[in-house]
Formats: C-alpha cells, structure tokens, sequence
C-alpha cells in the first residue's frame, strides 16, 4: 500500500460525482462523508457525522475543499484518532487501507419487484379511458403527447370561421 494508491483513491473521491469535464484536485465535504463511511470508518469509536464536519473543517484549510497535502498529513491522523482511539502508525495504516480497499460507487442494489401485483399494474392493456390514451400498441408511453390535450396553435381563436383566408 503506497501513496500512490491512496492518492489515487482520494482522487476517486474528489472528482466522484464532479462529471467528465471536470477534473478536480480537491476534495469536497460531501464526497469526504462518502469516503468514509464507504471505508466503513463511519460509528466506529467516535467517528459520527459532528466528528466527520469537525475533522474537514479542520483540514480544509484557506479553501473550502481538502487540498491532498492536508489530506494525507491531517485527515488520516485525525480519522485514525476517531475511529480507533489513537493515532498510532498501525490506526494510520488501517484507516489507508479501508480507504484504498474501497472505491467509490454507485448504489446498483436496487431491483424490479416481481410481485403479480406490479405485473399488474405496468401492464398497460388493461389501462382504459384517459390512460390508455397515453401509451401506444407496443405499450410504450407516448409522453408529453399522451398526458394533455394539445391546443390547436395556429394563431386563429377558436370558432373562427374564416381561418386560412388572410392575405388571398
């Protein structure tokens, strides 16, 4: 486990959630907490969320996000001091490694139920009336085409009879 790891972990962190275009060098509050309650550091000893704001609060710096210099030399220290009671190397290197051990990621634990009930309901045969003016054959929606009646748009009001007749 070296530096070079856990700095490509902290990177991971900092631009989590920041998009493709932008690369960022520091970290952010909210990507912080997703850090380390990821790492599962999070209610262990102390550590709970009023220590988490403490300890970013304290190694920020001049700016509002961790610089990766605070990071490495503060954070740690003071993570390890919460979650384990002391500050010691082998506390550090715990702390390093649960965070490189753990990347950061999205919550892809969700499924579809499967319930006769939801069959039901998301079959759209057995829609009638309004609703089933909303999907077509296939029973794929139709959108913002299905959901409202749509005004005529042609600049006459309606009940015009002469409309079209302009500028024969």
């Amino acid at each position: 486990m070296t530096d070079a790891q856990l700095k490509n972990a902290f990177m991971a962190y900092a631009n989590f959630g920041a998009g493709v275009a932008n690369k960022k060098t520091e970290m952010e509050s909210r990507n912080f907490k997703k850090m380390v309650e990821t790492a599962k550091l999070f209610k262990k000893g102390r550590l709970d969320g009023a220590e988490m704001d403490m300890i970013y609060t304290r190694c920020k710096g001049p700016s509002r996000n961790i610089p990766w210099q605070n990071f490495s030399q503060k954070a740690i220290p003071q993570i390890a001091q919460a979650a384990f009671g002391s500050v010691s190397e082998d506390n550090q290197q715990k702390v390093r490694q649960a965070i490189i051990s753990k990347a950061p990621g999205l919550n892809t634990n969700i499924n579809m139920s499967r319930d006769d009930v939801v069959n039901r309901l998301t079959d759209t045969r057995g829609y009638t009336g309004t609703h089933k003016e909303r999907f077509d054959a296939e029973g794929k929606g139709k959108g913002i085409d299905g959901r409202e009646e749509r005004a005529a748009n042609s600049g006459y009001v309606s009940g015009y009879k002469n409309q079209g007749t302009y500028g024969r």
